[in-house]
């Protein structure tokens, strides 16, 4: 029977946790293209942007372009993972709270939105 170092052990652990932490951040970020997508494609039958289309335009090419500029392996290389997940957080936050003032406050449901962005970030990032 082999014997397993217990220091490789963990090491194997750490690096499929990261890659498992990865995988869940490539998800999220598929999750807000999609509905950045939809915010842009379908935003106005959604009633969303009524009080200023403009304002909610620039929200969601804003959102849109942070998520596929933070998307990308290169950004996750050069700023790290605790850095982009931070940063896609405070997009997440930024952006939707423009589209939920410029749609009717709280009544536009993008609360809920906020609070699913939001879970989804602190069960991605640590600590």
């Amino acid at each position: 029977m082999p014997v397993i170092d217990p220091i490789e052990a963990a090491a194997f652990a750490v690096v499929d946790a990261d890659r498992a932490r990865g995988r869940a951040l490539r998800y999220l970020n598929l999750f807000r293209l999609i509905l950045g997508g939809v915010f842009l494609v379908a935003g106005a039958e959604f009633g969303l942007g009524a009080e200023s289309p403009r304002l909610f335009l620039v929200a969601v090419l804003g959102y849109l372009g942070t998520v596929l500029a933070l998307g990308f392996p290169d950004a996750l290389r050069r700023l790290g993972f605790e850095r982009v997940v931070i940063l896609l957080a405070i997009a997440d936050i930024l952006a939707l709270a423009a589209i939920m003032w410029v749609s009717g406050g709280y009544r536009s449901g993008m609360p809920v939105l906020m609070m699913v962005m939001l879970a989804g970030a602190g069960l991605i990032g640590e600590g």
